[in-house]
């Protein structure tokens, strides 16, 4: 079963993939004797961003830079980067463009480093802190630790108590052999039963069609609206 978000009346667009953390994750890089601790976290505000944030350097407080990226909303809405006392662009910006180029969102990343006692250069710099991100996202892909949030259809049907075990018992098998259908909740009112399905937008006209099927026609499907769900995704 899918985790499915509030309901929406027109579809969202989804110009591109978006995908999301679920849980945090560390990763160490080492280069030329710098080391760059790389923290990723799923956040949902600016506000808990910046908490974190906090906290890392709370944890390491004797590290020479903890340099940042922050990327919000379902589509993107917000973007944010600080070099922390790099040379300008040659963290944060980098870091930022390790999760966009992944299509991560609600992420903070946490790059920190202790400095090995030799320089880097921009180049390096640049290297580095963006790999220190790209090879933590590696990692917690390894780990399943990254999910897709895709648009999906809400659809009802609402069949009548004389039909509702039988009808119920053959559309959940249905179900659970079509690609992207997924039956969300039963609920039962004075009319009858009602399914909810979460399913692809392509596959509205295979439901209603296996619908009128299962019940010689006298189940019909209603559209609801759109939704966004989070499902398995690996890079």
């Amino acid at each position: 079963m899918t985790s499915m978000h509030e309901i929406l009346e027109t579809m969202p667009e989804a110009s591109e993939r978006m995908l999301l953390l679920t849980a945090p994750i560390e990763h160490e890089l080492e280069v030329t004797k710098s080391r760059f601790l790389a923290y990723l976290s799923p956040v949902e505000t600016v506000e808990e961003a910046d908490h974190l944030i906090r906290e890392r350097r709370a944890l390491h407080p004797h590290a020479r830079h903890h340099c940042t990226a922050l990327t919000l909303g379902t589509p993107v809405h917000l973007q944010r980067s600080n070099d922390d006392g790099e040379p300008s662009s040659t963290a944060g910006m980098p870091m930022a463009q390790a999760l966009r180029g992944r299509h991560m969102t609600n992420i903070l990343a946490v790059v920190t480093r202790y400095f090995g006692g030799i320089k880097l250069g921009a180049g390096g710099l640049v290297r580095a802190y963006g790999s220190a991100v790209t090879d933590a996202l590696d990692a917690a892909a390894a780990k399943k630790l990254v999910r897709e949030r895709v648009v999906r259809q809400v659809t009802d049907l609402v069949v009548g108590y004389e039909l509702a075990g039988t009808f119920e018992a053959s559309i959940r098998a249905w179900a659970d052999n079509a690609k992207g259908v997924s039956l969300e909740g039963a609920n039962y009112t004075a009319s009858g039963l009602t399914l909810r399905f979460v399913h692809r937008v392509e596959t509205a006209a295979d439901l209603e069609r296996a619908a009128a099927e299962l019940s010689s026609g006298a189940v019909g499907a209603a559209s609801v609206g759109y939704t966004y769900t989070d499902v398995p995704a690996g890079f």
